[in-house]
């Protein structure tokens, strides 16, 4: 299946056809993504407002493994790949805020009252990962590794995947001029 993009309506319409015929073309992989979105969404009923910091690494789990499917199906890798990333991530801080739920473990503020993430923060959290579950943390660490080495960051593998059809395209027109 084609999926044109060359203009604005093209680029809606064959998102529009992607997203609609992922099923058919991911088969049981796709039902598999599909399913843990379910599972995000219906499978915890309640958490005490008291655990209100791990709710909220679990909707940004929730979310951005949506996204990436949705830019998976969208043919939008480097998207998808990022949006993983993301999981992983509030994953592990999901992960310890059960355990830690106190925001200070999250978040500094500096001087001027303006809230940091700080690294020295999340080293702790990755530490504590690691002494207490250390299977688990070096799969985040593994995959991690992956994303930073193949999406993360800017690369002709990727600029050349996506443009592929531009740069074809270009390629044609000019040698019919």
């Amino acid at each position: 299946m084609e999926f044109r993009q060359n203009t604005i309506g093209e680029i809606l319409s064959s998102e529009h056809r992607a997203v609609l015929s992922a099923p058919q073309r991911y088969g049981r992989h796709y039902e598999s993504a599909f399913q843990i979105s379910v599972f995000l969404t219906s499978f915890l009923e309640s958490f005490h407002e008291s655990r209100w910091v791990f709710g909220s690494f679990l909707g940004q789990v929730k979310n951005h493994q949506m996204l990436s499917l949705f830019s998976t199906v969208r043919l939008h890798k480097v998207q998808a790949m990022l949006n993983l990333r993301q999981v992983v991530e509030a994953g592990a801080c999901a992960a310890y805020a059960i355990a830690n739920p106190d925001h200070n473990d999250f978040v500094d503020t500096d001087e001027h009252g303006i809230l940091d993430t700080s690294q020295k923060l999340a080293r702790k959290r990755y530490k504590w990962l690691d002494d207490n579950y250390p299977d688990g943390s070096q799969a985040i660490k593994d995959i991690k590794e992956q994303l930073n080495s193949t999406t993360s960051h800017a690369n002709l593998i990727n600029a050349y995947n996506k443009n592929a059809q531009t740069t074809r395209d270009c390629l044609l027109l000019r040698s019919l001029t």
